[in-house]
């Protein structure tokens, strides 16, 4: 029509709101709080496999000897500037 002029219209959805001692807050989605919530059951899985190669003796902690024998094994050079950086770095 001529003359007559039209809101525009929202497709948004309102915010939920709650009312807190006279302030107005936006209620928040949860937010992962940890790294396993972030990845895949999938991914976790695979990365637990591959810590588990790692940790050769359950000890729960990757030792510097054992991520030189996972080098070796996999075909990296111990002497490797960056390896023995990352070695050093854990003792």
């Amino acid at each position: 029509m001529k003359g007559k002029v039209s809101q525009p219209q929202s497709n948004s959805k309102p915010l939920a709101a709650s009312v807190v001692k006279g302030s107005i807050s936006k209620t928040k989605k949860d937010v992962p709080t940890t790294w396993k919530d972030r990845i895949s059951p999938e991914d976790y899985e695979h990365l637990r496999d591959v810590y588990l190669l790692f940790d050769e003796d359950g000890s729960g902690t990757i030792d510097p000897q054992e991520i030189v024998k996972v080098l070796e094994e996999i075909g990296l050079d111990k002497r490797n500037p960056n390896v023995i950086k990352i070695v050093l770095a854990m003792r």
